[in-house]
């Protein structure tokens, strides 16, 4: 919708009716400590600012080609430059942001408006300078993406990480929908089913997104009641890995939306952080802890005070919202931190707060000014501000830095604030954090109230072990030094059956078989889930006993080592067995029992081994078994000691009738020791001289006789 200079001249009109109000009172409070500027200062009509990191966004009313049109404009905190994002002849309004996308609402599709985004970081030319820094963008730009484009208005958007939620009135309702940037999926988060007739006929307005919960207004409960509800993203009822409201068989009621608040009074503008939903009620802001499911007021009425457009922004531990007094505006503040009476429980928890609340400070004060629509992101909050109230067609975006030190913030968090296992199911637990000053923060965990000393990182591991099941409480506080924030999950262990003590490895895995006298080490570990009795931890290998009666190696040398793990883990032990060497055993093997068993508390697990020990009859190899060396006084153990055997038959001298090999047994022989004498040493003759004198013998023979065999 094209704004035209009769727009212009109407609203300037309807500002100057309300500075004509004579002013009473304005409510007065402690002024926040920080600084002020102002991002811009020309003539131009600037409204509906957002605010992330260090990047601004608004909606700028400009004139070009002959006619007025909102354009999207993004100001840069560190750089300090102002950049138009979009550039065509419709209008864009009511911009968010987050991280590097911008979503804004977008006219060019005419009549309808559309959900449109721009990528701050597409680099289309990959010169290493994105396309809206360029000086001349592609045409069209690829950064600049149309998420809806059903022929019916989509409008207010919002945006955390990759989901962008919105108001669609596709069903000629107002419901909320939701656009994942990942898969590219939409689906209806409230307000219709579209397998059936409208569920709701009233309107659903006002989205806004963090983590993965989604707030509206809600008017289905009563007509022209509005109050607030919110869906889980994260719920999966049928256990199929796709969340309800991605879901083809969504249940319907849907257990994944919950409504927040049911008062006879509208309550608008949820902003929601972390597990808290703040809100406007009848010119008051209230507070609602997910957590808790408690709802608390953070501010009084008081006569004459309205909250301009019954908005407020949320972020870290500080609301922001815009008191109307008679017309003009100022911007206020609640710090959810403060705490007065320092008795750990602050302002807005505690019923004996001050009347005059000092978690409640003004940002601006002007006498004359009129400042609303404020948004803050950490210690920055950002509005729009008609401070020249001479010039109504010319309001300018403000910025108001704190400069108090701020608390940290746990900018996510897993899992949700409850969650079921069952005893042994580890769960993990882990916190993103920021610090507005990056002070260094430190980390504390704590179960069931008592700090677990072992912990101080982001994540923490809770495993239910056997003697756990109940509720269990998980707390995390961190801290910057001056300030902590915590957060408290409860955890419903379930009853289990599977054993506390599981053993993981044995090694040798199969009953093993040795050589007397080798080396042999067993392994096993153990993992113990379980946080009680851990003193009373022990592990003990039992002596080795025989089977069937055999020897026992009661003279078996063995070393342990042992490494634990607690409160849970993993047990790690290691024996190692050095075998005894047996002479003149009559079995060629024995085997024997090897028992480990290991206790914690009043669990206990054994596994036990058969050891095979093979005894060998020549264990040095030399060729002599091990009891005639042992009989005849070598050692049965080293190859190069052996028993006396002048011949090398393997056969010892003692035991050899023939000792030196020639074929003649000893006693006839009258040089034993001698392979060439046997008889006199005269008349001998050695073989070798006896065989060549046969061979003569008969050649001569051969030679007389042949002839006469052939003659014949």
């Amino acid at each position: 919708m094209r704004r035209t200079v009769f727009t212009i001249l109407m609203a300037s009109f309807m500002l100057s009716m309300l500075i004509a109000v004579q002013l009473d009172e304005r409510p007065l409070n402690t002024m926040a400590e920080g600084i002020e500027s102002n991002l811009t200062d020309d003539d131009q009509l600037q409204q509906n600012p957002a605010i992330y990191g260090d990047r601004v966004v608004w909606a700028e009313n400009i004139y070009e080609s002959g006619s007025w049109d909102w354009e999207i404009f993004l100001y840069n905190l560190s750089s300090n430059s102002k950049i138009r994002i979009t550039y065509n002849e419709f209008d864009q309004f009511n911009p968010k942001i987050y991280g590097d996308i911008i979503v804004w609402e977008d006219g060019r599709n005419e009549p309808y408006f559309d959900i449109y985004m721009y990528d701050l970081n597409e680099d289309s030319d990959d010169d290493g300078v994105p396309n809206y820094l360029e000086g001349e963008r592609p045409h069209p730009d690829p950064a600049e993406i149309r998420i809806t484009d059903d022929p019916v208005h989509q409008e207010r958007p919002a945006i955390y990480g990759t989901m962008i939620v919105w108001v669609d009135l596709r069903y000629d309702n107002r419901d909320v929908f939701i656009y994942d940037l990942i898969s590219g999926k939409e689906a209806i988060i409230a307000g219709f089913n579209e397998t059936d007739v409208p569920r709701y006929r009233p309107s659903q307005d006002n989205p806004r997104i963090y983590g993965d919960k989604v707030v509206w207004e809600d008017e289905k409960f009563s007509e022209g009641v509005w109050e607030i509800c919110m869906y889980n993203l994260s719920i999966d009822t049928d256990g199929d890995g796709v969340p309800n409201y991605f879901d083809d068989n969504r249940p319907d009621p849907d257990p994944a939306e919950e409504r927040i608040t049911s008062t006879p009074e509208s309550d608008h503008s949820p902003s929601i952080y972390d597990d808290k939903v703040a809100f406007v009620r009848s010119d008051n802001v209230f507070l609602y802890d997910l957590k808790t499911k408690t709802e608390y007021t953070l501010t009084e009425s008081i006569p004459g005070k309205k909250i301009d457009g019954q908005f407020c922004s949320f972020h870290g531990t500080k609301v922001v919202w815009a008191y109307d007094v008679a017309g003009l505006k100022d911007i206020y503040l609640y710090d959810l931190i403060v705490d007065s009476d320092g008795d750990d429980e602050p302002n807005y928890r505690d019923p004996d707060k001050p009347s005059t609340d000092p978690a409640i400070v003004r940002i601006t004060n002007e006498s004359e000014t009129i400042s609303m629509r404020p948004a803050i992101y950490t210690n920055k909050i950002v509005w729009q501000d008609n401070r020249n109230l001479s010039k109504p067609w010319d309001s300018d975006i403000y910025i108001y830095t704190l400069t108090a030190n701020l608390p940290p913030m746990i900018t996510y968090s897993i899992p949700d604030y409850t969650s079921e296992i069952n005893e042994m199911e580890p769960l993990t637990f882990a916190v993103s954090t920021s610090d507005p000053e990056e002070d260094n923060l430190t980390f504390t965990w704590f179960l069931d109230e008592v700090q677990l000393v072992e912990e101080e990182g982001y994540q923490y591991e809770f495993i239910g072990d056997y003697d756990s099941a109940g509720v269990h409480e998980v707390k995390i506080v961190v801290s910057d030094g001056e300030y902590p924030v915590e957060r408290i999950w409860l955890v419903y262990v379930n009853e289990s059956v599977i054993y506390p003590l599981t053993i993981t490895k044995i090694d040798p895995v199969i009953n093993p078989m040795i050589i007397e006298g080798e080396e042999i080490t067993f392994n096993i570990e153990v993992i113990y889930f379980g946080f009680n009795d851990v003193s009373t931890k022990n592990v003990s290998w039992t002596n080795i006993t025989p089977i069937d009666g055999f020897i026992a190696f009661n003279n078996m040398s063995v070393e342990t080592h042992t490494s634990y793990d607690f409160p849970y883990g993993e047990i790690n032990s290691t024996a190692t067995y050095s075998s005894r060497i047996y002479y003149n055993i009559s079995n060629v093997f024995e085997s024997f029992n090897i028992t480990i068993e290991i206790t914690a508390g009043i669990y206990s697990i054994y596994h036990t081994w058969v050891l095979t020990i093979l005894y060998l009859d020549d264990l040095d190899m030399d060729g002599y078994s091990n009891t005639i060396e042992i009989t005849w006084n070598s050692d049965p153990l080293d190859e190069t000691s052996t028993p006396t055997d002048f011949d090398k038959d393997l056969i010892v001298d003692a035991e050899d009738d023939d000792k030196d090999g020639d074929g003649f047994l000893d006693k006839y022989d009258t040089f034993p020791l001698d392979p060439n004498k046997q008889l006199d040493g005269k008349s001998d003759i050695s073989l070798e001289i006896l065989f060549i004198i046969i061979t003569l013998i008969l050649v001569i023979v051969a030679i007389v006789t042949l002839p006469r065999i052939l003659k014949s």
